[in-house]
């Protein structure tokens, strides 16, 4: 049982991870892309 939590969360823990990572490369991208056009 303990072992299917901890891969759950582990699991939960990657896709968090990667859903911020990329919610965070977005909005830096976003200003980053305008600035380099300018």
């Amino acid at each position: 049982m303990q072992h299917c939590t901890e891969e759950g969360g582990e699991m939960t823990l990657s896709q968090t991870k990667r859903l911020v990572l990329r919610h965070l490369l977005r909005q830096d991208l976003t200003p980053f892309r305008a600035y380099r056009g300018r």
